[in-house]
């Protein structure tokens, strides 16, 4: 009696980003552009938890928008479509 296995294996991309691993693209963007604020309020002398937290929150998503496009810009560039 044959049975087939349920379980299988795939390769999983990952994405490095803010010092971890990340399953996602966008997770790992959000995570650098993370990172490099605290990197640059404590270059400041600063907390980055003392930011107005509407300004941080644009910031970050800025960073993020900033970092996938890089990204994007560097895959595409490696495919030679630029």
């Amino acid at each position: 009696m044959s049975r087939e296995v349920p379980i299988g294996t795939t390769t999983a991309k990952v994405f490095y980003g803010g010092g971890r691993r990340y399953f996602t693209l966008k997770a790992a963007c959000r995570a650098q552009a993370r990172k490099s604020l605290r990197d640059r309020a404590r270059s400041w002398g600063e907390n980055a938890r003392d930011f107005d937290h509407d300004w941080y929150m644009s910031r970050l998503e800025r960073l993020t928008r900033f970092y996938l496009a890089i990204h994007k810009s560097a895959s595409r560039k490696d495919k030679g479509h630029g």
